[in-house]
Formats: C-alpha cells, structure tokens, sequence
C-alpha cells in the first residue's frame, strides 16, 4: 500500500480540483504524475489511458469519464491497481471520509474499471467481485420555499451592500444578471439536470415553439416545454452573449461548466440570505410543484428523463402530503368543529 498523499509528494503539485471532481482532461496529468513521483511501474498509466479510450469509445459523458477518473486517481494514491486485492480494495473504501453516495460512486468507478481490465486481458481475476456495493443515505426531499425563490430572484440583479474607504455603502450592477435570471428560471421551469444545463446549446432552442430539446443521461434525447416568462428571459439574455455555440457562457465565451453554475448558485443564496440551494434542489422544486399543480406522474417522469418512476413516486409523496394538510387546514369540519 502506498503511504504517500499526492498533495504532499514533493516537487510541483499535478493539478488537482478545486470542487469536487476534476474535469477528466486533467485526470491523466494527475495520474501520470503520481506514477512519477512514487515509481509505480509505467503499465498502471497504460491501463487508466486505455480505459479512459474505452469510455470515450462507449460515448459516455464527460462528466461520467471525469467521475471515473477522479476515482482512479484517488485510488492510484492508495495502491497499485494492478496488484490490488480485494481486502486493499476494501480498505480504500472504508478510509473515505464520505456519503455513502460518493462511497457508491468509487464502487461504482471501479467495478467498470476492473470489468474492463479482465475483457482486455489485463488480469485474469476481477478483485471487485464480492465487495457488496454501499447502500447510499435516503435524503429527505425538500423543495425551496416560494418565499426563497423570491429573495434569490431579487438579489440577481445588483452586488451585495459594500464599503469603500471615506464613502456610504453602496452596490454596483451585476453584468451577467440577464444570464442568471435565464438559469435560475431555466432549472425551476423544467427540472432539467445541471449536466443538461451546462450542454444546452442555442440550436436546441425554439422559443417561438416554447421547446426546449435536450440530451439526458446515456445521451437520450427528450423535448420539454418552457413557459412564455423563461422564452422571454432568454430572448432578453441572448442579445447580450457573444456568439456562440452554447447557450450559457463565461465572460471569455468559454461554456459554463458545473462548477461554475454551483459558484452562481452559492452567490445568490448568499446575497439573498437563504441556505445554499444546489441545481438538484431546483429539480426536486419543479417535480414537486408539477405534482402539486398537475398530477401526473407519468409525464413528470418523462418531462424529468427518468427511466423508471421510483424517483418519480417520492415526489408523488409529497404532494400528496401537502394536498392533505391544505384539506385539514381548509375542511370545513375541521373549522367548526362538528
């Protein structure tokens, strides 16, 4: 087992991420590096750059790719790949301090990793056979309060109160407000996944239809509707963007990526004084609010691209429970005590 951390290995730093995950370019760097640094004999790059190849070759998303990478540098820092045995394997897992989401995303990561390293022939044993997978937590679904929604919506457009030196608190306007406003309305009227966002180009528009076309995951292709007040906030957004093939762009015309819409995201529940709401919070918001307004959890499944309705019916939970609060509130019964 190695005992060196890929932070403290001496000479310069690879490049490491910076919030959660690495973008699975700078993955192989990283490995590379680490291999370097701790002599690690050169095969184990070979096999992370040829299973890297094997997930592109299967199309899989860069977000997935860059999970499995993130994975495999993690567990390149903990031991040798191809020498690793269940009982280390198992001991990588247990040393995560980590959700039992994340801890089934590693299981994840390196089953398909070893799966792969026996197809190719790499090795005649597969070590993650047996390890059980982990159970992840279930979370509590909790919509953001309308009265939320309201205050993020309102701190968009100017900076939060500052000082200078000598003068009165003051604001200043924010440039990209337009574009913050089509994202927060964007995710709240479709429910779409972040990775969905961030992939959205202008060709995949038609806000004379009110139609939005996007790819889920496995690359599956799914038409949602949008109201006219989210059209009209793009249309109002886009005059201002530089050309460009996708829809949401940075101030150098570079693409948004995940990080930077939860950067977005964190600076408007800060200004706006509410806790710290993720894109996957604004999802479980519209299915609810869907639920609530138009009980059908069929389209709501299709409209949310999920393959089956498991998640689907959490939802349904929900609405439900709200429906019979506001009839306990509401009955007359109840009021006049008969």
């Amino acid at each position: 087992m190695f005992t060196i951390r890929v932070r403290e290995a001496g000479g310069s730093n690879p490049p490491a991420p910076t919030s959660g995950y690495m973008e699975w370019q700078n993955c192989l760097p990283c490995i590379h590096w680490f291999i370097k640094m701790t002599n690690t004999e050169q095969p184990t790059y070979t096999w992370i750059e040829g299973f890297q190849l094997a997930c592109r070759a299967r199309k899989l998303s860069d977000h997935t790719i860059a999970d499995y990478m993130n994975t495999l540098y993690k567990f390149v820092s903990f031991t040798n790949p191809e020498t690793a045995t269940r009982t280390q394997i198992r001991e990588f897992l247990a040393s995560r301090k980590v959700s039992n989401k994340t801890l089934l995303n590693y299981h994840i990561g390196l089953s398909v990793f070893y799966k792969w390293v026996v197809e190719e022939s790499l090795r005649s044993d597969n070590p993650m056979l047996g390890i059980k997978r982990p159970k992840p937590e279930t979370r509590v679904i909790q919509p953001i309060p309308f009265e939320h929604i309201k205050l993020i919506l309102a701190a968009i457009d100017r900076s939060a109160p500052y000082k200078r030196p000598g003068q009165r608190s003051c604001t200043h306007t924010i440039p990209s407000a337009k574009r913050n406003q089509a994202i927060i309305l964007l995710l709240l009227d479709t429910g779409m996944r972040v990775s969905e966002l961030v992939g959205l180009k202008c060709a995949d528009l038609d806000l004379k239809q009110l139609i939005i076309k996007l790819f889920g995951k496995g690359h599956k292709e799914r038409i949602v509707s949008i109201s006219t007040r989210t059209a009209q906030t793009i249309w109002r957004y886009r005059p201002q963007q530089i050309p460009s093939e996708y829809l949401f762009t940075d101030d150098h015309n570079h693409a948004l990526g995940r990080n930077a819409i939860n950067q977005i995201l964190r600076r408007l529940c800060k200004k706006a004084g509410v806790p710290l709401y993720s894109p996957h919070d604004f999802r479980h918001t519209f299915a609810v609010e869907y639920l609530r307004n138009h009980p059908n959890i069929y389209t709501l499944q299709e409209t949310l691209g999920h393959t089956t309705l498991d998640m689907v019916r959490q939802y349904l939970v929900i609405s439900q429970s709200d429906i019979r609060e506001a009839h306990r509130r509401a009955s007359p019964v109840e009021h006049w005590g008969l």
